[in-house]
């Protein structure tokens, strides 16, 4: 397509077991950039 994907941002903790915090980038070509982030259900 001629294209370069769009950068994103992972964030991976990786002290004793590696954990998944939050990631920044559009879900498809041309997208919105979303943030994907662990949440808490009260």
């Amino acid at each position: 397509m001629g294209m370069a994907p769009a950068d994103q941002e992972c964030v991976i903790l990786t002290e004793d077991v590696p954990a998944f915090v939050r990631c920044d980038g559009p879900l498809y070509v041309k997208g919105p950039v979303w943030r994907i982030e662990q949440t808490v259900a009260r």
